[in-house]
């Protein structure tokens, strides 16, 4: 009996010609060229086959009724294919180069909750080591193991297993594409509704993540090690913006939470797993580079109970060493609107020092290149607390002083200069400032004469630490790294 599973709840059966979902068929079967197109691309999956060959194969004695794109629309509309969101790509049924392939191979095994199974019960190994072997089949079934595939699944059928589930982990090594994927109202959508996210990933630049960029493209190891951290980066961009919008969106005081940890493994594998009280559906795949998981790789799916002997059970347990290990080793964060993607890292991963710093040169030097034609300048000045009467102490206004000469000396030049002023407000001895430092040298420099519109204080500070505050020099350079990256100075 030959089936082609399109997701745990959807597959065409070739004997019946019919597309059963959840074991319902279609009131139509599937006849004529579309069939025989789906049966040709199927026992190919997945070579692209070219119209010429599809027509050679498939027409038999319909010559003249339509070409090979309008039988594959029908084919597509009859199977359901699912259109990628914001792309002309098609999930099942796919068009590269001209040419079609089936997403899915043909399988003539399957389990018996039709989830699609590349396994047979049949064992060949030696007379004297099959006694404490158990069959694949009985394993499955045991182990909770629903079916195999060569792939990744589609993001559809991740969303519709995980929906609903209060816990949600994942384990890659990169997962740009997946959390993208994902964030397409999704992870929002859970977060209103309480699901918390936990996210494992490998830090970036480090040993491992250099050995699989290495691995993969082999011609340009830099190009792809700094790819990898970019991806890293988007990462953590794409859960911090869905965060965001989680918290807008909700009426709710809280919402779920989304933490983010170091993935201390040299597997190279991906886990997606949900949980409801002890109860897991999951995914699971092994990728060998330099294959990628959707090249072909072994993968499954799984189900079952966290107390039982199960591979969900084992999984689970997988994971949570994961998140203790970076828990023990401080690598273990919550994503809130104050992390920053570009200069996030696991501090405590073993990192390839050279090749990190040497990646944030080479983005310092482009951007002091772009910036190299403007003709505006910011300057700093260094807050001094504490304030004397809610008045810039003698060491402050010296700074305050030069900073205004420099204004005027810059200003001569027909230049749009800035003064950023740092500093939050301080408290000496148990006494809290009644203002920030910043308002008391923005209304110092107001009073020199320069313009309020040249000064940069309280809202800099809000904008770029929020409630967190300018305390230190270091906030104080961040700060005024941000205003001049963002600005044309």
């Amino acid at each position: 009996m030959s089936k082609l599973f399109f997701d745990s709840h959807k597959y065409f059966d070739f004997d019946t010609q019919l597309l059963y979902t959840d074991d319902i068929p279609k009131e139509e079967a599937l006849t004529g060229i579309p069939f025989r197109i789906l049966e040709y691309l199927a026992k190919n999956a997945p070579l692209p086959l070219s119209c010429d060959q599809i027509r050679q194969e498939c027409w038999e004695n319909d010559n003249g009724t339509g070409d090979v794109p309008y039988h594959i629309s029908v084919l597509r509309e009859y199977i359901e294919d699912i259109k990628i969101k914001g792309t002309r790509k098609y999930t099942y049924i796919v068009t590269r180069d001209k040419k079609y392939y089936c997403s899915i191979k043909l399988t003539s095994d399957f389990i018996s909750d039709g989830t699609n199974s590349f396994i047979t019960d049949e064992l060949e190994c030696d007379n004297n080591s099959v006694d404490y072997l158990i069959s694949p089949l009985d394993y499955c079934k045991q182990r909770g193991i629903k079916g195999f595939l060569d792939s990744g699944l589609a993001p559809q059928v991740l969303i519709k297993n995980l929906k609903n589930k209060t816990n949600i982990y994942i384990l890659t090594t990169t997962g740009a594409n997946l959390i993208t994927a994902l964030s397409s109202d999704f992870i929002a959508d859970s977060l209103v509704h309480g699901t918390s996210f936990t996210i494992l990933l490998p830090n970036k630049y480090s040993e491992f993540i250099n050995d699989v960029a290495d691995i993969e493209t082999p011609y340009d190891k830099e190009l792809s090690r700094d790819a990898f951290a970019t991806q890293f980066e988007n990462i953590i961009k794409t859960i911090k913006r869905e965060v965001l919008k989680a918290q807008n969106l909700s009426n709710q005081s809280t919402v779920g939470s989304v933490y983010i940890g170091c993935a201390f493994t040299y597997l190279r594998q991906t886990i997606i797993m949900g949980i409801n009280e002890t109860e897991v559906w999951g995914y699971q795949s092994m990728t060998m580079p330099p294959a990628r998981t959707i090249n072909g790789t072994t993968s499954f799916v799984f189900s079952g109970n966290i107390n039982e002997n199960t591979i969900a059970k084992r999984t689970y347990n997988h994971i949570n060493a994961l998140i203790d290990e970076a828990k023990h080793r401080f690598s273990f964060f919550e994503v809130t609107e104050l992390i920053n993607p570009s200069t996030f890292n696991f501090g405590l991963e073993k990192t390839n020092a050279r090749t990190y710093w040497e990646s944030l040169y080479r983005k310092a030097d482009i951007n002091m290149k772009i910036h190299m034609q403007y003709e505006d300048e910011l300057i700093e000045v260094a807050a001094q607390h504490p304030l004397n009467h809610g008045e810039p102490d003698s060491e402050f206004k010296e700074r305050l002083n030069f900073a205004f000469e420099l204004y005027n000396k810059l200003r001569k030049g027909n230049r749009r200069v800035g003064i950023y002023i740092p500093g939050s407000v301080h408290t000496a001895n148990g006494i809290q400032d009644q203002y920030s430092l910043s308002f008391a040298g923005v209304k110092y420099l107001t009073k020199l004469g320069i313009p309020i519109e040249s000064l940069l204080g309280d809202e800099y500070n809000q904008k770029y630490k929020g409630e967190n505050g300018v305390y230190n020099s270091a906030d104080e350079c961040y700060v005024a790294s941000q205003i001049f990256l963002n600005g044309k100075y």
